[in-house]
């Protein structure tokens, strides 16, 4: 007996971001945790963060992402038959996010739901919208990944 093809026969056509604007240096950031720059930076590797700000948030920025994927994709919402909501942090405990999302990209009539794997939720996700087109379920679908963790940050932890 062969083993099973790993290959699904499946494509990415697009890919986009929507990042906040407001940029935090790493010297903040240890400023409020109550560490030293040089130490917040030899643990993290990183200099700059992005957080969210104004009206900024998960939802706003994954919708702006989704739709110009889309755009890149030259689709439209129409063309979407799933959408997977992969963000790791909740965007509110009912309804799911996935719910969210589609009412702000007019996604009507179409499964939507959320995959939470916490920082593996984009992998899930594409691992599930895979399994979904390959198995002919689905031909186009859409997954958001949108983080929002900058408001729920508690610098004393």
């Amino acid at each position: 007996m062969n083993p099973p093809d790993p290959v699904l026969g499946v494509r990415l056509l697009a890919t986009a971001q929507a990042l906040p604007e407001r940029r935090v240096p790493t010297a903040e950031v240890a400023r409020l945790c109550g560490v030293p720059e040089a130490t917040a930076l030899k643990r993290t590797g990183v200099h700059e963060r992005r957080w969210l700000s104004g009206q900024e948030t998960a939802l706003t920025l994954g919708t702006q992402a989704a739709r110009e994927a889309l755009n890149r994709a030259g689709l439209d919402m129409g063309d979407v038959d799933v959408l997977l909501n992969a963000s790791g942090s909740q965007l509110q405990p009912i309804p799911d996010g996935a719910a969210l999302y589609a009412r702000e990209l007019g996604l009507h009539g179409k499964a939507t739901y959320s995959l939470h794997g916490t920082c593996l939720s984009f992998l899930l996700a594409l691992q599930h919208a895979a399994l979904l087109i390959h198995t002919g379920q689905a031909r186009h679908v859409l997954i958001i990944s949108s983080e929002g963790g900058s408001v729920g940050l508690n610098p004393h932890q």
